[in-house]
């Protein structure tokens, strides 16, 4: 080489060196910061009832369209020092200006309605989404008309679906409030008349109709006998129906109310009158056979009695290798079962169990339900697809998981799927299905894997997640998508591997198995947890356990209603017995 070729113009070469520095943002806002504590360089006050908070315009921008606007319009605000707002408590300026500087905000039950009201006014969505988060983790009897007006208020439709499926679902606790006194006849009807409602007793539902009328009888008394029509007259005691009629003088005056309590029909509402209006539990757990494949034996928890029935076995499927999941379409009804690589359904027209006649290889995957169509997620740790059932009866992939997963949990919410966890990938993922799109979440606070979850009041709940510091399966993990973040609720009343979850009734039941007693060869007994949301807390007595036979091939759980033709599979059950 000679020396000519180390010589470069700067027409030849242009050297550039860039640096980034990554200390700098942060230095910014802990200046802010302290310009802020320190009341230092301040350009703006705001007043609130008299009293000042010194902030500056800009930071305000930045994070409020609301302020931006204002700073922009070139009216009086936009150049005043002090600017005078009317329609915000200084709780709440307080507490914003402080999530504004600091990124951080504490919400309780003294300070959300100012903060959601701020939040909504100066247009802070990730605020406003926070505070409604808080509210529906804190929906309880005493505030759920209170929260449900809110939602009204705020135009917040999420909130609004919440509240009023805790309403529906807690309806008998909801009636014994004074709050429940204050509702509108067209808005007590609406709830009256809504398909979902729970009502584990009929008689409180009765006694507190009566109340109602009674709490403004000039005004509503002319409409008792039409709500007792939303009452399952044949559910009550006849000693109860002989006192109203003797004694309560509304129930004398009026001949119409007269009838509807002597009339029984055999149908309620276009169902059998005998069928309750509350959620029970279909239990499959598949037994040690002698053989390679096995019949699963059906069980109902009756989550008002506390009782578990035995249906027999079903004798038309035969489980190989074990059972993974079970779901129901809401199109006709149908319950789908998987085993390790087959699928059997229970047709109603048919009543019988069908093995799918094209078999999909899923290695023990989560089968699921999405918008009346049927989804089944391989079990994998590399390449997981997500399969749907087509019109020609074949399997077909629908998209592949970002991130392979073996042993993740798998939850269906509001029409998105949420592959969360595993055994072998940190990644939680969400599929949007109308989208077609997958989307990053949040990692969780703990890492787990084989833990059952289960989707209510919009929240996604880990049950069972091993806890470090107690060295024990207890905690419990509750998601919310909507802020796409993670808290740790209430731990188990017992701790140890659960094997299955249900949302049922508006509270969660999580089920595990110990043995029974040394000396009881194959024989577990199940063991139930419920957990009430708006106490924070699970609960378990010696009533909740109970013996069954040894489910080595896996159990299944699913929440149905009475009336609807899922009982097909205990009339099945018992043609085996």
């Amino acid at each position: 080489m000679d020396a000519s070729s180390l010589h470069q113009t700067d027409d030849d070469v242009t050297s550039t060196l860039t640096f980034h520095d990554r200390e700098n943002a942060p230095t910014i806002l802990k200046n802010l910061l302290d310009f802020y504590n320190e009341r230092e360089l301040s350009d703006l006050t705001i007043v609130v009832q008299g009293q000042e908070f010194p902030c500056h315009r800009c930071v305000l921008a930045c994070v409020s369209p609301y302020f931006k606007a204002m700073f922009n319009s070139g009216m009086m605000e936009s150049l005043s020092a002090k600017v005078t707002l009317s329609d915000v408590e200084p709780i709440a300026i307080r507490v914003v200006l402080d999530y504004v500087y600091t990124s951080r905000v504490t919400v309780n039950e003294g300070n959300v309605e100012q903060l959601i009201h701020a939040a909504c006014m100066f247009q802070m969505d990730s605020l406003f989404k926070f505070c409604c988060s808080f509210l529906k983790g804190h929906l309880n009897p005493l505030n759920c008309f209170r929260i449900r007006e809110l939602a009204d208020t705020y135009s917040s439709d999420e909130l609004k679906e919440v509240a009023t499926v805790f309403i529906l679902q807690n309806f008998c606790q909801v009636c014994a409030t004074d709050e429940f006194l204050h509702l509108s006849k067209d808005a007590l009807v609406s709830y009256l008349s809504d398909d979902e409602v729970i009502v584990e007793d009929e008689e409180k539902l009765c006694k507190a109709l009566i109340r109602w009328v009674e709490h403004d009888v000039t005004e509503r008394g002319k409409f008792l006998a039409r709500l007792i029509k939303f009452v399952n007259v044949t559910k009550l005691e006849r000693f109860y129906i002989e006192t109203l009629l003797q004694e309560n003088e509304l129930v004398k005056s009026q001949e119409k109310l007269q009838q509807v309590l002597e009339n029984r029909p055999k149908t309620f509402r276009g169902f059998d009158a005998n069928d309750s209006r509350c959620e029970s539990v279909v239990v499959l757990s598949a037994t040690a056979g002698r053989y390679r494949c096995t019949c699963p034996d059906l069980y109902e928890y009756d989550t008002i009695r506390k009782t578990l029935t035995h249906y027999g076995s079903i004798k038309e499927i035969h489980v190989e290798g074990g059972m993974s999941s079970v779901t129901v379409m809401d199109g006709n009804r149908t319950c789908v079962l998987t085993g390790q690589d087959s699928v059997w359904h229970l047709e109603g027209t048919k009543k019988g169990w069908v093995k799918m006649q094209t078999n999909v290889e899923h290695y023990g995957g989560t089968v699921a339900t999405i918008d009346e169509r049927l989804y089944v997620v391989e079990n994998s740790g590399t390449s997981a697809n997500v399969l749907t059932l087509e019109e020609d009866f074949n399997w077909q992939s629908v998209t592949t998981l970002p991130h392979g997963n073996c042993h993740a949990t798998i939850v269906v919410s509001d029409g998105k799927l949420y592959v969360i966890g595993g055994q072998r990938s940190p990644y939680n993922q969400c599929y949007d299905p109308e989208l077609d799109t997958w989307k990053e979440l949040r990692p969780a606070p703990l890492q787990f894997f084989s833990c059952p979850g289960v989707a209510l009041n919009s929240f996604i709940y880990i049950i069972g997640v091993y806890c470090p510091k107690k060295k024990e399966e207890s905690a419990v993990l509750r998601y919310d998508p909507s802020i796409n973040d993670w808290c740790q609720v209430s731990s188990l009343a017992i701790p140890g591997k659960q094997i299955g979850a249900v949302a049922c009734n508006g509270v969660l039941y999580s089920f595990s198995t110990t043995h029974e007693e040394p000396w009881s060869e194959g024989k577990r007994l199940l063991q139930i947890q419920r957990y009430n949301p708006s106490q924070n807390v699970w609960s378990c007595t010696f009533r909740d356990s109970f013996s069954i036979s040894n489910p080595d091939h896996g159990m299944c759980f699913l929440s149905y209603k009475h009336y609807r033709s899922v009982k097909i599979l205990m009339e099945k059950a018992l043609e085996n017995l």
